[in-house]
């Protein structure tokens, strides 16, 4: 199934309110209108996301992130992810992060478990980073 195309839709509503899970995948939906949004898990999967656009989600409480599959994303990120500071989980397959922005990922306070494709592979280095900073990594395609 395609996505909807939600890039001009009011989401304000959404602010107002808790949730577990807002899917937006395939969305490309105006990030800057979840500010305030209580939710624990928010699904970004497969648009085509700037970091600059993931801006927005600073200083939210989500606890799981699913960016896979946005190949635009890349180590300007970073700051935005480390700026979650309740982000446990997050979902990074088919993003353009390279071994110097999973070092500085590596510090997050809270993060324990990250999703990564197979290519291009980790370096044992970025992986032993990674796990001395207790970050599972789980590689999958």
């Amino acid at each position: 199934m395609d996505g909807i195309d939600l890039s001009k839709a009011d989401l304000t509503c959404l602010a107002s309110r808790p949730f577990n899970l807002i899917n937006l995948n395939q969305s490309q939906a105006d990030l800057s209108q979840l500010q305030g949004c209580d939710t624990t898990y928010l699904s970004l999967r497969e648009n085509q996301y700037e970091s600059a656009d993931l801006v927005p989600l600073a200083g939210s409480r989500i606890t799981g992130l699913n960016i896979d599959k946005n190949p635009l994303l890349d180590d300007q990120v970073v700051p935005t992810l480390l700026a979650i500071k309740n982000l446990q989980v997050l979902h990074m397959r088919g993003i353009s992060l390279t071994a110097d922005g999973y070092a500085i990922l590596a510090k997050h306070p809270s993060l324990t478990r990250i999703y990564i494709s197979s290519n291009p592979p980790l370096s044992e280095q970025t992986k032993a980073l990674l796990k001395a900073n207790k970050i599972h990594v789980e590689i999958r395609d």
